[in-house]
């Protein structure tokens, strides 16, 4: 299942050098999400899941947020605390990694990034 965490720079830094970090909060398209902004689609589910993500990555100003696969039996060993939003106990690695975007500003487009281009990705944050 496609899952979406916003980063710091810093977290950022220290998943590209240690390729693996843990997390406890996840944005994911669950059921819930897609009866709240009513979609039955999987990828408008997981577009509302991103959307998600960039409006709470803004807010507690973490400028990207990292796309990756997890098993639907590791989300489902956490709890939906709101729509979209599991709270558990998550191990992230780099070979889950699927894409990365960076937030410039609210009225800007998400930049896309391959996950092979974390470097690049890593230098943009801050310009």
């Amino acid at each position: 299942m496609r899952c979406y965490l916003p980063l710091s720079k810093s977290e950022f830094a220290h998943f590209i050098e240690s390729s693996q970090m843990q997390c406890e909060i996840l944005y994911v398209p669950t059921p819930t999400l897609a009866l709240k902004y009513g979609v039955s689609d999987e990828e408008e589910t997981e577009y509302a899941a991103l959307e998600l993500a960039r409006t709470d990555a803004e807010s507690i100003k973490k400028p990207v947020i990292v796309a990756f696969e997890l098993s639907e039996v590791s989300i489902a060993s956490g709890s939906e605390i709101k729509a979209g939003v599991v709270t558990g106990k998550y191990s992230i690695r780099n070979p889950d990694v699927i894409a990365l975007y960076l937030i410039y500003g609210a009225d800007d487009e998400l930049e896309w990034y391959d996950a092979s281009e974390s470097a690049i990705c890593l230098a943009k944050i801050g310009e």
